[in-house]
């Protein structure tokens, strides 16, 4: 997932050293020297964290659960498309899908090209997109 996100934002010697990075982060081994354009991605405090999320494939472990999942996606998530949401959601022994329009990745409100789409990711008085709401609440609805 994290090479085709970043192939869609590299190219060239970026691409190649993104896909090297991950290559040795696969493979349980930091990596000293990350070039400043790629820091904010594989910098040296995070790497521990990728290398431990890489061990999992998550339709995978999706699968292994026997409870009821909801998984959410956002039609302006920039960072998962609706065929991943669909995919882990189809994975799932009891697997729901909640599409809401015009979420971003971090649960807030904004359209794909809107300004505050980055913003959404730091700043905290954005509130939650509000179509997330009504699914959230049916499902620990149908959980009980």
């Amino acid at each position: 997932m994290l090479r085709s996100q970043l192939a869609a934002q590299l190219t060239g010697s970026d691409l190649t050293t993104a896909s090297s990075i991950i290559d040795d982060l696969e493979a349980g081994r930091t990596v000293a020297s990350v070039p400043t354009d790629l820091a904010s991605v594989f910098r040296p405090s995070v790497q521990p964290y990728l290398i431990s999320w890489f061990r999992y494939a998550p339709a995978v472990e999706m699968a292994k659960l026997k409870i009821l999942v909801l998984v959410v996606q956002g039609t302006a998530d920039l960072q998962m498309t609706a065929m991943d949401a669909s995919l882990l959601a189809g994975a799932a022994m009891h697997g729901m899908l909640a599409t809401i329009e015009n979420m971003t990745h971090p649960l807030k409100l904004a359209t794909p090209s809107d300004p505050k789409q980055m913003a959404a990711y730091t700043d905290l008085s954005l509130p939650l997109a509000p179509g997330l709401l009504p699914p959230l609440d049916a499902f620990v609805a149908s959980s009980l």
